[in-house]
C-alpha cells in the first residue's frame, strides 16, 4: 500500500511537469493576448497577500513543532511578501507609484527578486539539512542565524535591483540582463528540486509533497515562461504570475494539511489517554480484590499501589502536556479560520455527506446567508441553483455531489446560486475533493460572482452581430462584380483573369457562409430567433435537401441511402431550422468522408422522440478532441491538415439548433474509420418563440 501511494504521488509530479508543458503550448497559441498594468497590480496584490499568510502560518507551525523547514519557508515567504508588495508599487506605473527613476536601475525586472530570494532560500533550507545529516556533530543553526541570513539576503537583493544602472544601448535597455537573471533562480530552484526528492521526505510528509509541486511549478514559470517573455504584459508573464500564485496556493494547502494531521494525532493521543485511565481503574480494582482476599502479601501491595501512584503522576503530566498541544492546535485553527475568511472568493467546506461544516464570510456576504443558517445542513436543502437554462439543478448533478462520487475536480461557470431574499447570482464555481490516506473526506467550494463577465459576453455577441451586419454590404458588391467579370458583362477575360477572379468569388462566397454562421450564433445566444414551428415531414425534409447536395455526392463519388420508420407521424418544428441541422451534419458528412465513401441517414421513432441519425465512413474525430468538438470555431487537428475550407461553427450552431427546439444532440467516433450523429426532437414539437428575426442559410 505504502509503495502505490508513493508511486502516486510521482504520478502526481510528473502529471503536473506535463500539464505546465501544455498551459506552454497553450500561450504559443495565445501570442497576441497582453495582460492589462492594472490586472498584473491586483495579480501582484494577491501574491503578496497569499505569502504573507503562508508567512505566518509556516511560523505558528515552526514554533509548535520547532522544525527549521518551517522557519526557512516562513523567512523565504516574509521575503517573497515585502518583494511582491514592492512589485505590486512598480506595475502601477500610471498611479505615479515608481519609487525609482526608470529605466536607470533594475526596478523594471523587480518581480525577479522575488523568485531569486525564494530559489535562494530554498536551496539554503536543504543544504544546512543535508550538512546536518552527515555530520550530526555540526553546530545546528540557530533560530537568530536564520532571521539574520534572510535580512541581509532581502537587503542585498533589493539594493541589487534598484540601484544597479542598466545596460544602455542607443537608447534602449538590452535584454541580456533580464535573461541571465532568470538562469539564476531556476538553477537554484533545479537544485532545491534535486534536493528535497533526495531528502525523501515527501513520501510521507503531507508539506513537503506539497512544497515539491510548488518548487515544479516555480522550476517551469523560470524556463519555459519568464524566458520567452519579450513585453512586460505578454501572454507568457500573464501565465507566469498566474502560476505564481497556484504555486502559492499550493504551499498553503500543503500547512493547513500538516496542521489538520497534527490537530488529528492530538486526538489519538487522547483516546489513547482515556484507555489508559480504563485500564488504571481495572488495575486499581484487582488490586483491592487481592488485598481482601489476602492473595497478595502487605509489602507486594504497597509496592504495587506505589507503581500505581506514579503511573498516575505520569498520566497527569501525559494530559498537561496534551491540553498544552490542544491549545496550541486551537490557536493554529483559529489562525486559519482567520486567513480563511479573509480571501476574497466565496469559500464552503462540506463533509463527506456533503453537510457544511464552515464558510468564510464572503460566501456569506455573496449568499446573503449566516453561519446558523448554512453550518451542519446539506447545501442542496439550504442553497438552491440553477442552470443556464434557469431549471433548478437536481442534488446528484450539483459540483459538490459530483466532486465526491468521482473524486475529482469540479468546475463549471454555466450555474447561478439562489440568495437568501430570492435574486440571482451568477457563479463560476470549483467542487475539490478532499482525499486523506486515499479516502474522500469532504470537499471545498470555491466560487465568486461572474455577472460583469457575463455581461462583457453579451456585450461581445452583439458586436459580433452588428460588425457582420456591416460586412454584408461590401461582401455583397464584391461578389456581384466578381459575377459580372465571369460572366464576360465587362470583356472577355483571359485563362490567369478568370483563375483570379473565380478565387475572389469563392472566397467571397467562404466570408459569406462565416457571417451567416457568426449571425445566427448571435441571434440564437441572444435570444431574437424566431421559432414557427409547422407540421413537418422529416423524411421529406431531408429528400429535399438532398437535390442541392447531389453535386457535391457526385463529385466524390459518393453513396447516400436514407432509411426510415414506418408510418413516422409529422412533427410541429421549425422547418427552417430543422434543415440547417441535416444541411450542416450531412455537408459536414461529404466533406470529411472520402471518395466512394458512404453515407446514412436513418429517421426512427422511440418513445416520445423522433430519432435522426447521419453516419459515415469518413476520417472519424481523434478521442482527445471529443470534448472540444461542439466548442466554437474548433476544428479537430487531423481534419485541419486534411481540409482547410471549415469555419468551425456548424457543429456549434447545430447543438444551439437542437437545444432551442427542445431536443438533444450526441455522437459516437473513432479515427479512422467514421462518425455517427444522432439528434432526437420531441413527438410532442417544439413551442413557438416570438423573435425578430429568422436563421440565414
Amino acid at each position: 500500500m505504502e509503495k502505490i501511494y508513493i508511486n502516486k504521488r510521482v504520478f502526481i509530479y510528473t502529471a503536473a511537469a506535463f500539464f505546465l508543458f501544455f498551459l506552454r503550448i497553450v500561450a504559443t497559441f495565445s501570442f497576441s493576448w497582453f495582460l492589462s498594468g492594472k490586472l498584473q497590480e491586483i495579480i501582484q496584490i494577491i501574491s503578496a497577500v497569499l505569502a504573507l499568510i503562508i508567512c505566518v502560518m509556516a511560523l505558528t507551525r515552526y514554533y509548535a513543532k520547532k522544525d527549521t523547514t518551517f522557519l526557512f519557508i516562513a523567512t523565504a515567504f516574509l521575503g517573497t511578501f515585502i518583494f511582491d508588495s514592492y512589485n505590486a508599487i512598480i506595475a502601477n506605473s500610471s498611479g505615479g507609484l515608481n519609487l525609482f527613476p526608470l529605466p536607470k536601475s533594475l526596478g523594471y525586472l523587480s518581480w525577479i527578486s522575488s523568485k531569486l530570494y525564494l530559489s535562494l532560500i530554498l536551496f539554503l533550507s536543504w543544504w544546512l539539512w543535508r550538512r546536518e545529516e552527515k555530520d550530526s556533530k555540526q553546530r545546528k543553526i540557530s533560530e537568530s542565524h536564520i532571521y539574520l541570513t534572510s535580512s541581509i539576503l532581502i537587503l542585498g537583493i533589493f539594493i541589487f535591483f534598484n540601484f544597479t544602472p542598466l545596460l544602455i544601448k542607443n537608447h534602449f535597455i538590452i535584454s541580456q540582463p533580464h535573461e541571465l537573471l532568470e538562469l539564476i533562480p531556476a538553477l537554484l530552484f533545479l537544485l532545491s528540486l534535486a534536493g528535497y526528492i533526495n531528502k525523501k521526505y515527501w513520501k510521507a510528509d503531507y508539506f513537503e509533497h506539497f512544497l515539491i509541486l510548488f518548487i515544479i511549478i516555480n522550476l517551469a514559470v523560470q524556463t519555459i515562461f519568464i524566458p520567452f517573455s519579450t513585453e512586460s504584459f505578454d501572454v507568457y508573464f500573464y501565465f507566469a504570475i498566474l502560476l505564481n500564485i497556484v504555486g502559492y496556493i499550493i504551499v498553503l494547502i500543503g500547512l493547513i494539511t500538516d496542521t489538520y494531521k497534527l490537530y488529528k494525532q492530538t486526538e489519538q493521543s487522547e483516546e489513547l489517554l482515556i484507555s489508559q485511565n480504563l485500564s488504571l481503574k481495572e488495575t486499581r480494582i484487582q488490586y483491592e480484590e487481592a488485598l481482601k482476599n489476602s492473595l497478595l502479601k502487605e509489602t507486594e501491595l504497597s509496592s504495587k499501589i506505589q507503581d500505581l501512584e506514579n503511573t498516575k503522576k505520569a498520566i497527569f503530566n501525559l494530559n498537561q502536556d496534551l491540553n498544552e498541544e490542544n491549545l496550541k492546535v486551537e490557536k493554529a485553527k483559529a489562525k486559519d479560520e482567520a486567513f480563511l475568511s479573509s480571501i476574497g472568493d466565496g469559500m464552503i467546506i462540506g463533509d463527506e455527506e456533503g453537510n457544511i461544516l464552515m464558510t468564510n464570510d464572503q460566501a456569506k456576504k455573496m449568499l446573503d446567508y449566516n453561519e446558523t443558517d448554512l453550518v451542519g445542513k446539506k447545501l442542496s436543502e439550504v442553497i438552491q441553483m440553477k442552470d443556464d437554462k434557469g431549471d433548478i439543478v437536481p442534488p446528484e448533478k450539483r459540483p459538490i455531489q459530483l466532486a465526491l462520487s468521482s473524486g475529482k475536480k469540479i468546475v463549471n461557470n454555466a450555474y447561478s446560486y439562489i440568495r437568501k431574499n430570492g435574486t440571482i447570482i451568477p457563479v463560476a464555481i470549483t467542487a475539490s475533493p478532499v482525499i486523506l490516506n486515499n479516502q474522500i473526506e469532504g470537499t471545498i467550494i470555491v466560487f465568486r460572482d461572474i455577472a460583469k463577465e457575463k455581461e462583457v459576453d453579451r456585450m461581445k455577441t452583439e458586436f459580433i452581430s452588428l460588425a457582420s451586419h456591416q460586412l454584408r454590404t461590401p461582401l455583397s458588391a464584391i461578389r456581384w462584380y466578381s459575377e459580372m467579370l465571369l460572366d464576360g458583362d465587362a470583356g472577355q477575360l483571359n485563362k490567369e483573369q478568370k483563375e483570379f477572379t473565380r478565387n475572389i468569388d469563392e472566397s467571397t462566397k467562404r466570408m459569406f457562409e462565416l457571417i451567416n454562421a457568426l449571425l445566427n450564433i448571435s441571434r440564437i445566444e441572444s435570444g431574437r430567433i424566431i421559432i414557427d414551428p409547422e407540421p413537418t415531414d422529416l423524411v421529406q425534409l431531408v429528400h429535399d435537401l438532398l437535390n442541392e447536395l447531389k453535386p457535391k455526392l457526385e463529385l466524390k463519388k459518393q453513396k447516400l441511402i436514407i432509411s426510415q420508420h414506418e408510418n413516422l407521424p409529422k412533427i410541429n418544428i421549425d422547418p427552417k431550422l430543422i434543415r440547417q441541422v441535416y444541411s450542416n451534419l450531412l455537408t459536414n458528412a461529404i466533406k470529411y468522408t472520402k471518395e466512394e465513401g458512404e453515407i446514412s441517414v436513418f429517421i426512427s421513432k422511440k418513445d416520445n422522440e423522433i430519432i435522426s441519425q447521419v453516419s459515415d465512413n469518413g476520417y472519424g474525430i481523434p478521442e482527445k478532441d471529443i470534448n472540444k468538438i461542439f466548442q466554437r470555431f474548433y476544428r479537430g487537428e487531423n481534419i485541419v491538415k486534411i481540409e482547410t475550407d471549415g469555419t468551425g461553427l456548424g457543429l456549434y450552431l447545430i447543438k444551439a439548433i437542437i437545444e432551442s427546439s427542445k431536443g438533444r444532440i450526441w455522437f459516437k467516433s473513432e479515427e479512422g474509420k467514421g462518425t455517427t450523429f444522432w439528434f432526437s426532437l420531441p413527438i410532442s414539437g417544439t413551442p413557438p418563440k416570438k423573435g425578430e428575426v429568422t436563421i440565414d442559410t
